[in-house]
């Protein structure tokens, strides 16, 4: 069983690295990618937009034998539908985590702002460059409310100046080819970066094979790490 999981926005390949653990002890080979412009790919981020890292996905994507569950986290989510509606092959299902599902023609800035809740976004990135950068002192509380202090620091430490093209992106969607794919979201109850009433109204506008909650932050992957394992490894199995 394999299971890809896509970073969102400030974040890199690094931040799923407690969830891999709890993946590899349930039998699932969990890979984790950091996007052009993030992570360790850092080089030129500010030249970096959603159809860049959609393709590179895509790439990854095709790698694998068997078409695994691939899994998106906030922004990630515009990725991973992006990818999906590109090759809908080479994905065997979806996993929306606290993420962004735009309708076709949308980006992630339009659903903050057109969607209910989107506007009390409590993030104030400061715009240096074509690149959106977090205030340190802010991510803690809006990130990580239910990690360990330890966890938030660490994380908080490794965040990363956000591109903004990735974020005003414009999603391609149809029913012909995302739309026939398995589809599956996590509500994070607790989430203060991306309002549950807006994650709410979003997945009022699709159709899911199942959706879930957690009584989670918006980083469940350190927060509720083996809740949200069961999760994903439920949803592998459900295609």
């Amino acid at each position: 069983m394999d299971i890809v999981l896509v970073h969102g926005a400030w974040h890199g390949a690094w931040c799923w690295r407690t969830l891999q653990a709890r993946l590899t002890t349930r039998g699932v080979r969990a890979t984790a990618i950091d996007l052009p412009g993030h992570g360790e790919r850092r080089r030129w981020g500010w030249r970096t937009g959603l159809a860049a890292c959609a393709t590179d996905l895509v790439s990854t994507l095709s790698t694998f034998a068997t078409p695994p569950l691939v899994v998106g986290h906030s922004a990630g989510g515009a990725v991973i539908t992006a990818a999906a509606e590109i090759a809908p092959e080479r994905v065997g299902a979806l996993a929306y985590v606290a993420a962004f599902v735009p309708v076709a023609g949308e980006s992630i800035g339009k659903i903050i702002a057109t969607l209910p809740g989107g506007e009390n976004l409590p993030v104030r990135p400061r715009l240096v460059r074509g690149e959106l950068a977090i205030d340190a002192a802010q991510a803690p509380a809006i990130f990580y409310g239910a990690c360990t202090p330890a966890d938030a620091a660490s994380a908080t430490s490794q965040l990363l100046p956000e591109p903004v093209r990735l974020l005003l992106g414009k999603v391609r969607v149809t029913a012909e080819r995302w739309g026939t794919l398995p589809r599956h979201y996590v509500h994070c109850t607790r989430d203060r970066a991306i309002a549950l009433e807006t994650q709410r109204a979003m997945v009022a506008r699709h159709t899911w094979t199942s959706v879930f909650e957690l009584d989670a932050d918006h980083s469940p992957f350190l927060s509720r790490p083996d809740e949200l394992a069961d999760r994903l490894v439920a949803m592998a199995g459900h295609r």
